[in-house]
């Protein structure tokens, strides 16, 4: 009896905290919440780098601003380079994949911070903010990319901060500025950002006071940073004089014929994916297996999903039904609805790209789950019996794997590539990570793949084969040999890249092989005579 008394207490004084209506002890939780995180994400380092992770790195180091200034993600090399310095500067003598962690974890961290301040400032309850902030920080892509090098991850930060600053501006034009100025910056970090514009816009002028006054103060703020980041940055910087220059930078996947395709078959790869930003595997296999392969032991994945997914469903229905703070939809419903439409767009199954969406969903429950009057502890056990077993598949599939590089099979296969080609030698294979392991790795910076002639030639795949077909010859002639891969030619380039590739192929011979996690090839050597062929 006195220990049920004792725990009776402690519910009493952790439930008394939870309704202390002092907004100081907001900003303490939230801060406690992302410190923690931020501790999480650099206690286990998500060492599995993607492809453009280590193409960065090798930006970040070499410190040129073509490099550094990506169109797409315009400030991230900026500011990884400025931590780098920073670290060389108190001693720090290491590459620059380390500093970009850091500064990955500490977005990371700070993107917790700003959702559980979101959902308090919307009108969440304290304990489903703090529930919020957990689900974001243990989300499966959400904890990856913040424990690992990831461009996309500063910029879901910053557009939780524009969504803050928007949800704060009361009749203020000045706060509606701030707002403007940090939804440019999250454009500015990430592209795809500038879908966030329009819900802040609509939020700002159909949710307060003095609507035209606010718009008109976010507008302003917002052209200003924007002209600064993409007109002042590029003109001075990459020294762009010419219009044509600029929209080729601007639009650069646009010249290589990149546009995405909007059809009904993107809409379950795009639904798996936007599953898998919180929990690690595939969804539907995992959450049906106890059904469709009749072995019940897969209840210990398949109900903490169920559980997340009803509990979770209810408590939005009810809200939309008759909750209160329903005036946050206007906010969150339109940015996930714009967000969702262009991944479903460009690349349906990329799941980076449905981390805002999953945010918003994140405030919204929490909102939802505020304004239950009933049954509302049961949710809260639900979904906390749900989270602690998701948790568990996520860190045990998802982030501990990872933490080892030597665990990485495009690692192992750029060494076993390093032992097979000299590192000073044209080498041209299959747009995979395994190349740009070997690249920032094993010194292989001579490595190409159809990726690079076709961004040099601006799309052109004969003037992209021929401009290979010269960088080939310029080897042949000093005498050297080059290193081709027999699953380089076929596919990206079409027939011009094709016809080189059947050429190449018959005129070498194989000297080695490698297997990546994703594509295995035959490497072959092609001596100077076949330049005559």
């Amino acid at each position: 009896m006195e220990g049920t008394s004792s725990f009776k207490r402690l519910l009493n004084a952790v439930l008394q905290v939870a309704r202390d209506p002092r907004p100081r002890l907001d900003w303490i939780m939230g801060a406690a919440l992302g410190l923690a995180a931020l501790l999480l994400y650099l206690s286990a380092r998500n060492v599995f780098y993607g492809f453009d992770a280590l193409l960065y790195a090798e930006a970040v180091e070499r410190g040129s601003a073509e490099r550094l200034l990506h169109p797409h993600h315009l400030l991230y090399n900026p500011l990884c380079r400025v931590a780098y310095d920073l670290g060389r500067l108190l001693g720090y003598g290491g590459r620059a994949l380390t500093p970009m962690h850091v500064v990955n974890a500490l977005a990371g961290g700070a993107g917790v911070f700003l959702i559980f301040t979101l959902c308090r400032r919307l009108g969440a309850g304290r304990l489903a903010s703090l529930g919020a902030g957990a689900a974001l920080a243990t989300a499966a892509a959400y904890w990856s990319t913040a424990a690992g090098v990831a461009t996309h991850l500063p910029g879901m930060a910053m557009a939780l901060a524009a969504l803050y600053a928007a949800a704060v501006t009361r009749a203020s034009a000045v706060r509606a500025a701030v707002a403007g100025a940090v939804c440019a910056g999250a454009a500015l970090f990430d592209q795809i950002n500038l879908l966030l514009a329009p819900p802040v816009a609509a939020y700002l002028f159909f949710s307060g006071p003095a609507p035209r006054r606010r718009l008109t103060g976010f507008a302003v703020a917002y052209a200003a940073a924007f002209a600064v980041g993409y007109v002042f940055v590029p003109v001075t910087f990459l020294k762009m004089a010419a219009l044509a220059a600029y929209v080729d930078w601007f639009f650069y996947y646009a010249r290589l014929d990149r546009w995405g395709i909007l059809s009904v078959g993107n809409v379950l790869p795009g639904a798996d994916a936007f599953a898998r930003v919180f929990y690690v595997n595939a969804f539907w296999d995992n959450a049906t297996a106890p059904f469709v392969e009749g072995d019940l032991r897969h209840l210990r994945v398949a109900l903490p999903l169920w559980l997340a997914v009803v509990i979770c469903g209810w408590n939005l229905l009810l809200w939309f039904g008759r909750g209160p703070g329903r005036r946050a939809l206007i906010l969150l419903g339109p940015t996930f609805f714009l967000y969702a439409c262009f991944t479903l767009w460009w690349v349906s199954d990329y799941i980076d790209l449905w981390l805002v969406p999953a945010g918003c969903l994140l405030v919204a429950v929490a909102l939802a789950v505020s304004n239950r009057r009933q049954g509302r502890g049961i949710s809260f056990l639900a979904l906390s019996l749900a989270w602690l077993g998701i948790v568990n598949v996520n860190w045990r599939d998802g982030i501990e794997p990872r933490t080892e590089l030597r665990a990485n099979a495009d690692y192992r296969a750029a060494a076993t590539l390093a032992a097979t080609v000299p590192r000073n030698a044209l080498t041209y294979l299959a747009p995979t990570p395994v190349l740009t392991y070997a690249r920032y790795f094993n010194g292989m910076t001579k490595a190409r793949t159809p990726n690079w002639a076709l961004s040099e030639s601006d799309g052109d795949s004969e003037e992209a084969a021929r401009r290979l077909e010269a960088l080939m010859r310029g080897e042949w002639d000093c005498g050297r040999r080059i290193y081709v891969g027999d699953r380089a030619f076929p596919g990206l380039g079409g027939p011009p890249f094709r016809a080189l590739g059947e050429r190449l192929l018959r005129r070498g011979r194989p000297v080695g092989s490698y297997a990546g996690a994703v594509i295995s090839e035959t490497i072959y050597a092609v001596p100077p005579d076949a330049a005559g062929d």
